[in-house]
């Protein structure tokens, strides 16, 4: 029996809530170690001081979380309040730590957003704004942000977990005696920390600079795209390259789908539809590109300079070689629909997720079988098939819905349509390739609709709109016995 009740026909338990809020807040305080030892190697003395004063409330909240006694049930409009909460309270929280002089709260609140969502946009200068410290810090935060959102899509997000079973793994599969969510809980977490470690090796190895190599083990593997300096990868050669791309892809992959498989062959893993669909769309996405005036210059470009800007799309991993801004309008247009795409569900990459896109497409075939071929030789969808269709439909529908607003409020503000559509996107599927307009300039009302894309494109739209649905905190609550 699912733990996960039906969705708002009570109001959320403040206890229950707050009982999961302190347990994250334990954990994360282990973590908090590593941002405070980094400070105290680089003698950044004010910066340990702000991390030791973060820290506070989140003891404090452990300490008081773990003498409320909640029931094991968990209702879905609760899960999705504790995730919306976690990510949000933690970008606020470190917004305090990138607020230094000559930067504004607003800059530094987008800066946090962005880390914590592992989008890779910012609006300040790293020889101007950042500290050595601070760009450790803002990987690390990527990389917990990445982390964060693999754990709850399984734990807290029964929409993602009924779309797993359905379209990314074999529904007998999720019913071995190898799975739980206690299981794939502490899988997600070694496995993780094993490949950002292996990323690290790889990286010192092949750059020789510690430094550039922490930085960009946790932000490939968390598909961040936060670079160690305002040049990016351009300064590294093909082999640092390639192993960014390597990682960035394995970061874009269901990680249920390798928790399943870790027991199986690897034929197996290939044979996911989802899994496919990334290659297939890299690929293809490549070919277009190379097909395709991609530069507005002359100049020619090298082959892997385009498979990396295909991955770093359709992973929402964020890196680039290349300036987007001196893409042509086609091949801008050609990444937004990929950056919209996205990488697989249940995988660090954002975006509308590609087994959802899959399910679109099997939707439109079907449809048009039925108009095209005979009657009796179309076979129709079950209704189980069609209750997630239009589920999927209905999520697309919102997706894009709030991508036109976002876009329009910059087109009101006299931007570029491409290139704004181009940003919203990046903002929304939390890619962080930029034509430009992130940028401290900015007006204040177009950085908080880029921020805003930022926490509904991690936390998913639902999500949110449960999180200030009123009836989620007023209502008739549901009664448990301890």
């Amino acid at each position: 029996m699912s733990i996960f009740e039906s969705p708002l026909l009570y109001a959320i338990r403040l206890k229950v809530v707050l009982k999961h809020l302190s347990i994250l807040g334990f954990t994360f305080s282990f973590m908090f170690l590593f941002p405070i030892v980094v400070s105290l190697f680089f003698r950044d003395w004010e910066l340990t001081s702000r991390l030791v004063i973060l820290l506070v409330p989140m003891i404090l909240l452990s300490y008081f979380g773990r003498k409320i006694s909640i029931p094991y049930e968990i209702q879905t409009n609760e899960a999705m309040v504790i995730a919306s909460l976690a990510f949000i309270l933690i970008a606020f929280l470190f917004s305090f730590i990138f607020w230094q002089k000559n930067v504004s709260y607003l800059d530094a609140l987008f800066e946090s957003i962005s880390a914590i969502t592992t989008t890779g946009l910012s609006t300040l200068k790293h020889e101007k704004d950042f500290t050595p410290s601070l760009l450790v810090i803002r990987a690390w935060l990527q990389w917990i942000g990445g982390l964060g959102i693999i754990v709850i899509s399984i734990a807290f997000s029964p929409f993602q977990s009924k779309l797993n079973k359905e379209v990314l793994v074999d529904y007998e599969n999720r019913k071995n005696s190898n799975y739980s969510e206690h299981n794939y809980a502490k899988w997600v977490l070694y496995f993780y920390l094993s490949i950002s470690i292996l990323a690290l090796l790889v990286l010192f190895g092949i750059s020789d600079s510690f430094f550039d190599a922490l930085i960009f083990s946790m932000t490939s593997i968390s598909t961040g795209g936060f670079p160690a300096d305002s040049e990016g990868l351009k300064k590294f050669g093909r082999n640092f390259q390639f192993a960014i791309t390597a990682f960035s892809l394995m970061g874009a992959i269901s990680f249920p789908l390798l928790y399943l498989n870790s027991y199986k062959k690897i034929k197996k893993l290939f044979a996911n539809n989802e899994l496919r669909s990334l290659i297939v769309l890299v690929l293809l996405c490549s070919f277009i590109l190379m097909n395709t005036k991609l530069l507005q210059t002359q100049d020619s470009l090298n082959i892997y300079d385009i498979i990396m800007l295909s991955v770093s799309a359709q992973t929402t991993t964020g890196f680039s070689s290349l300036n987007v801004s001196d893409l042509t309008p086609i091949s801008i247009l050609i990444l937004t629909i990929v950056m919209f795409i996205g990488g697989s569900s249940s995988s660090t990459a954002g975006g509308f997720k590609l087994n959802r896109f899959v399910y679109i497409l099997k939707g439109v075939k079907s449809f048009l079988r039925k108009e095209i071929a005979p009657k009796h030789a179309v076979g129709e969808m079950n209704q189980e098939e069609k209750e997630q269709l239009l589920k999927v439909s209905l999520l697309f529908f919102i997706y894009i819905s709030v991508l036109v607003t976002s876009w329009l409020v910059f087109v009101l503000y006299g931007y570029d349509t491409i290139l704004s559509l181009f940003e919203v996107t990046s903002a929304f599927g939390t890619v962080g390739l930029s034509t430009g307009i992130s940028e401290e300039s900015l007006e204040i009302v177009p950085k908080i609709i880029l921020c805003l894309n930022m926490l509904l494109g991690r936390l998913e739209v639902i999500a949110i709109i449960i999180l200030f649905y009123p009836k989620t905190w007023i209502g008739k609550r549901k009664e448990y016995n301890l």
